[in-house]
C-alpha cells in the first residue's frame, strides 16, 4: 500500500475550509498535551452560541457534549445536501437546480422543513412541491434524533442572529475583495459553502477552476476531527480505500472473465485486448463508486 501513497492526496484536509467552518460553528481546534481537541470558541452569532443561548432560555441541559452533538447532526445534513445539490446541478447541467441559499431556504424553519417534510418523504407524499427534483432520501440522516427531541430542533435557532465575517474568509464581494462586517449566520454558512466546488472529485472531468474542490473524502476527515477522534473511529485515507477497492474489483473481474470464457488469467492486462492504461482507467472509475 505504501506504493499507492500520494503525499499530494486531493482528499487531504483543506485547512482554509476547516478553519472557517469551525469559526461559523463556533468551535476551535486547539493543541492540548500533544493532542488536538475541539473546544467552544467565544464567537458571537456562531451556531454554538445560538444553540447554547436557546437551551438556556428553555431551561434545558446546556453542556458541551449536547451542543456538539446537535452541531454535528445539523452540519452533517447541511454538507450532505451541498454535495447532493452539486451533483443535481452537474447531472442536469443547469444551476437553476441550486437550492442551498437563502432565497429558497430563507430561515431555520424552512431548513427543518426541508430535512423532515421533504427529504424524508416520498415525492407523492410531500406537501411542499418546490423541491420535487430532489430525490427521496431513505436515510436515518433525515430522521429526528434523540438529542433533538430532548434538546432543541434546528427551527428553534434565532433567524436574526448575525456573525462577523471571518478575517480570512473565502467569501468575496463583486470586486473580489474579502467580505467584511456582520452578516446573517445562516446566509453566511450558505455563502461560505458556495465558495467551494463540491461537484466533482474526478480528474477526468472539468471542474470549476475558480473554486477549490471539497470532496466527500475531505468532509469525512473534517468530521473525524470535529468528533475529536471519538470512540476510536478514524477516517480511512483515500489512498488506502482506493487500494482496497482496486484489489477487490480486479479479483471480481478476473473471476467473472475466467468463469465465463474458461480462461486462467492471473491479471487484467491482456483480457479482451485491454491495455494497461485502459485497465487503470476502468479501475479508477470503478473504485470511485465505493
Amino acid at each position: 500500500m505504501l506504493k499507492e501513497f500520494n503525499s499530494n492526496d486531493a482528499n487531504s484536509l483543506n485547512r482554509d475550509f476547516y478553519v472557517e467552518l469551525l469559526y461559523i460553528l463556533g468551535l476551535d481546534d486547539v493543541k492540548n498535551g500533544g493532542k488536538r481537541l475541539i473546544q467552544p470558541a467565544d464567537t458571537v452569532g456562531s451556531l454554538f452560541k445560538c444553540i447554547s443561548d436557546k437551551l438556556d432560555q428553555q431551561g434545558k441541559l446546556n453542556e458541551f457534549e449536547n451542543i456538539i452533538q446537535l452541531i454535528i447532526i445539523w452540519i452533517n445534513r447541511i454538507l450532505f445536501l451541498k454535495l447532493l445539490e452539486s451533483q443535481i446541478v452537474l447531472w442536469n447541467d443547469d444551476k437553476i437546480f441550486k437550492f442551498m441559499f437563502t432565497s429558497k431556504i430563507c430561515d431555520y424553519e424552512a431548513l427543518e422543513n426541508l430535512f423532515f417534510d421533504t427529504l424524508a418523504r416520498r415525492i407523492p407524499d410531500r406537501t411542499n412541491k418546490n423541491f420535487n427534483y430532489i430525490p427521496y432520501l431513505n436515510s436515518s440522516l433525515f430522521e429526528m434524533q434523540e438529542v433533538e427531541k430532548v434538546g432543541i430542533s434546528i427551527s428553534a435557532l434565532p433567524n436574526s442572529s448575525n456573525i462577523s465575517y471571518f478575517s480570512k474568509t473565502v467569501v468575496k464581494d463583486a470586486s473580489l475583495n474579502r467580505k467584511i462586517g456582520n452578516v446573517n449566520t445562516l446566509a453566511y454558512l450558505f455563502e461560505f459553502l458556495d465558495a467551494y466546488d463540491f461537484a466533482n472529485d474526478s480528474a477526468d472531468e472539468v471542474v470549476d477552476q475558480t473554486k477549490t474542490l471539497i470532496s466527500a473524502s475531505v468532509l469525512g476527515l473534517i468530521f473525524e476531527k470535529i468528533n475529536g477522534y471519538k470512540e476510536g473511529s478514524f477516517y480511512t485515507p483515500s489512498f488506502v480505500t482506493m487500494y482496497m477497492a482496486r484489489q477487490s474489483i480486479e479479483k471480481a473481474i478476473l473471476h467473472k472473465f475466467n468463469d465465463k470464457y474458461g480462461w486462467s488469467c492471473s491479471g487484467l492486462v491482456g483480457i479482451g485486448g485491454l491495455k494497461n492504461w485502459d485497465v487503470r482507467m476502468f479501475l479508477n472509475k470503478s473504485a470511485c463508486c465505493f
